[in-house]
């Protein structure tokens, strides 16, 4: 692994002595890392301090016995532990250590979501003109270069999808965010924030906690999480981040309007089926998401948060006319980043303007009520990354998802299509970057072109596939293609 020296001058010789410890510990642990399973080593209840710790917060693992550190065998546990500082403390400058408070142990997590919580929670300074999403992922990045963070599982692009933490490093930064105050496995009123797991015993939060500024709740089901935090919820003025996905909640209080400062608020998996009048007062509003829902409506209201740059409302009961809607409100959050909303009136209100939006899903009538607004909208979102279009139409005459040029949009990479095609795009309009493409239900077949001059190769929709440059994954699902052959041809997708 290269290591990069980063300081003032006086101090180089001294990050440089640093450096080669680290390397010399990592090489010492690698030859050793690799043979684990020839120790075969049961660890006992009582020695390791993350196995206290997960007797305390964490839900028991059953079935399932744990193997000894091989440092602990062989006389490397120091050294481990060592090597773990110097990681962390090389990244305490820059608030990046901050990552490893905050997750599971052994548990991956979505890079995007920390990337949101760690926007929400302030950790992300600005830089320059560069969107905050853009330099948490460097965070991100660098935290994984550093070995503090492992990857999980990447996207098609080679982005990071998932990461997790080692148990050591966990067991340190749990350790440094005790001193700093960041955190506590107990419940003390001076943390400022709290992550409740699912235990045995349940654990609730007391009313004295009124310095909170994170709230996390994890697969919180069977504990009544609510009943505890309702008689003071209004009090909790400082509280940034929410997130109370799939605890068994039906409503928020009215006093939620209270939390001026309230950047993440996740009710993804709840019973919630409607907002309270003073959501609209939540002005620095970041993230919203209702997805998995029982919404089955959209509230006007929702239109006046005009900070929201992650807005998530699918897998709902939402009518996909929602004709109560006003068709010229979507423009007014024109910092979206990310949206997936059931198909509406406000596809015809602006949807074009939302010129800083990455990933855009959408579902309903989109071939025949909206299809008219989605093909003038969609050439002009030119920061898209990830398109999910999904027709649910059901009528005797074809209705056709509407086919716009993409050979200007550099950056979209994932596209989703489910609904029946006229015919696949030309060749030059299919983004230049396309490294993912799904259809299901889009009944293609071989069609003439109108063109009589057109390329043979159009009139094949595998020769029309293979053509692309960058495709790496094609994924055919049911309804997708109705030939009884597929023709591939040599030097076809060279990079599926």
């Amino acid at each position: 692994m290269a290591l990069r020296i980063i300081g003032y001058p006086n101090r180089l010789l001294t990050i440089h002595l640093v450096a080669k410890q680290i390397q010399d510990i990592k090489k010492r642990l690698k030859g050793i890392s690799g043979n684990a399973e020839t120790y075969g080593l049961n660890k006992q209840s009582g020695e390791s301090s993350v196995a206290s710790l997960n007797q305390v917060i964490l839900p028991a693992k059953e079935n399932r016995a744990p193997m000894v550190e091989e440092a602990d065998v062989v006389g490397f546990h120091r050294d481990a532990e060592k090597l773990a500082t110097l990681l962390v403390g090389g990244e305490a400058r820059q608030n990046r250590s901050v990552v490893v408070f905050s997750m599971v142990e052994d548990a991956e997590i979505r890079a995007g979501g920390l990337i949101r919580l760690w926007i929400a929670e302030g950790f992300v300074q600005q830089r320059r003109e560069e969107r905050m999403e853009d330099v948490a992922e460097d965070y991100l990045e660098e935290l994984i270069h550093r070995s503090l963070l492992q990857v999980g599982e990447k996207r098609s692009d080679g982005g990071v999808e998932t990461c997790r933490i080692h148990d050591l490093l966990r067991d340190l930064a749990i350790s440094e965010g005790k001193q700093d105050k960041f955190l506590d496995i107990c419940v003390e009123p001076s943390s400022h924030r709290l992550a409740i797991h699912p235990v045995a015993n349940g654990m609730y939060p007391t009313s004295s906690r009124l310095n909170l500024h994170s709230l996390l709740c994890f697969s919180s089901t069977e504990i009544d999480l609510w009943k505890s935090f309702r008689p003071f919820w209004g009090r909790i003025k400082l509280l940034r981040v929410l997130d109370l996905e799939d605890v068994s909640i039906d409503y928020l209080p009215d006093e939620i309007g209270e939390l001026l400062l309230l950047k993440y608020l996740g009710l993804r998996r709840t019973n919630i089926h409607s907002l309270p009048p003073s959501t609209c007062n939540l002005r620095n509003l970041q993230t919203l998401d209702l997805g998995i829902t029982n919404f089955s409506d959209i509230p006007n209201r929702l239109w006046k948060l005009k900070q929201l740059r992650h807005l998530y409302i699918s897998y709902s009961n939402i009518e996909a006319s929602n004709s109560n809607l006003s068709s010229r409100q979507i423009d007014n959050l024109s910092h979206l980043q990310t949206l997936e909303l059931p198909a509406g009136n406000w596809i015809m209100g602006g949807l074009d303007k939302l010129t800083d939006l990455r990933q855009f899903s959408t579902h309903g009538k989109l071939s025949t009520v909206y299809k008219e607004a989605l093909a003038n909208s969609l050439p002009k979102l030119y920061s898209l990354r990830s398109l999910t279009l999904v027709n649910r139409v059901q009528e005797l005459a074809p209705a056709f998802l509407p086919l716009v040029s993409f050979s200007q949009h550099l950056h979209l990479y994932k596209w989703y299509l489910r609904g029946q095609l006229e015919k696949l795009p030309n060749l030059v309009d299919f983004p230049p970057n396309l490294i993912e493409l799904e259809l299901i239900n889009s009944r293609l077949r071989l069609r003439q072109q109108e063109d009589e001059d057109a390329p043979q190769a159009q009139n094949q929709i595998m020769a029309m596939l293979e053509q692309l440059p960058n495709l790496r994954f094609l994924f055919l699902g049911d309804g997708s293609y109705e030939e009884k052959e597929m023709i591939f041809t040599a030097g076809g997708f060279p990079k599926l």
